[in-house]
């Protein structure tokens, strides 16, 4: 597995031949205010972009959000992602903001969900604690490996390279 961090909670996994670009914050430095109650006045996000936008959305198989907050999905995004890219999501919400903005492949994660030979498993999760918790809402984490009822030499070999690569930050 690799992961690249792209900033925030931006990153994106490399497992088994696929690409998942998560929570994609692609907006200019700056674009947007300060978190309520985070303890930070800085605008956000704090840092550019390492590469360009074409760079991150480069060979990307799918995209997965874990929740909407301008923090970890912003309009950039949005505009940038192609429309019909494969989206998952936390719940049904998520899914209908997806479908409003044009998208047409948007899949709720759930206990398990398939995606070639991986496994997607959603997790639990909080984002923050109080009292941010009560502005920011729900969250959930994935959970990315080998589907084991899909296992081919090709699936394998695909693991076996990613084990090879080294995890960037």
């Amino acid at each position: 597995m690799r992961i690249t961090q792209i900033r925030n909670a931006t990153i994106i996994v490399e497992y088994a031949g696929k690409r998942f670009l998560i929570d994609p914050m692609l907006g200019p430095k700056g674009s947007f205010p300060p978190y309520p109650f985070a303890g930070n006045w800085k605008w956000n996000p704090v840092v550019d972009l390492p590469m360009d936008i074409s760079q991150i959305l480069s060979g990307i198989d799918a995209v997965i959000a874990t929740h909407y907050h301008f923090d970890h999905l912003d309009s950039t995004a949005f505009k940038v992602i192609p429309k019909d890219m494969k989206i998952f999501v936390k719940d049904n919400n998520n899914r209908k903001l997806f479908i409003r903005k044009g998208f047409t492949d948007v899949e709720i994660l759930g206990d398990e969900t398939y995606f070639s030979d991986i496994k997607l498993t959603k997790t639990p999760a909080k984002h923050g604690k109080y009292p941010l918790l009560i502005y920011v809402g729900a969250a959930c984490g994935v959970v990315v490996e080998l589907n084991p009822k899909s296992w081919t030499k090709q699936s394998l070999k695909n693991v076996r390279q990613s084990k090879k690569k080294v995890c960037q930050a």
